[in-house]
């Protein structure tokens, strides 16, 4: 089932409400606490540097797209996440699409992925991002990371 609506926010800067919440459900996940645990002071340093952008359901942010500004025309995603619970549901689709939107014409979206996470690499080629290269054996299980773009061609 895709997400019907959600309300999106821009928060920038440390420990914005917004951030606490998603953490702190993100944390309690069973499924990623492990992974989460060693991560946490990265994604804390992650929202401090970028901008975030939330889908905002009735519980809360549900997910969410931590990016910087390379320069005007670039806007590069360091991290995506959907609490585990939401998954499968549209809320990334939904961020990336409204994200894509807010776009000027000529404007870029840059990200990167492992070439074993299939769902994502199939999410963003049906949202337009272009595979540009490849990092070979990047990842620590030595899986390639595939950087793709997503350029707004539209007026």
């Amino acid at each position: 089932m895709e997400l019907e609506a959600a309300n999106f926010e821009f928060s920038r800067g440390p420990n914005s409400e917004l951030e606490i919440q998603f953490k702190k459900q993100l944390s309690s996940c069973e499924a990623a606490s492990e992974v989460f645990e060693k991560k946490a002071s990265e994604l804390t340093d992650l929202f401090a540097a970028g901008y975030s952008l939330f889908a905002i359901a009735d519980r809360g942010p549900i997910g969410t797209i931590i990016y910087r500004e390379i320069d005007e025309k670039i806007k590069e995603i360091d991290y995506l996440a959907t609490l585990p619970q939401c998954r499968g549901q549209g809320v990334m689709k939904s961020l990336i699409n409204w994200f894509q939107g807010q776009l000027a014409p000529g404007e870029e979206i840059w990200l990167e992925v492992s070439a074993l996470n299939h769902r994502a690499i199939a999410l963003y080629k049906g949202l337009g991002f272009k595979e540009v290269s490849r990092r070979p054996s990047y990842y620590p299980d030595k899986s390639d990371a595939i950087l793709y773009t997503y350029i707004n061609n539209l007026p």
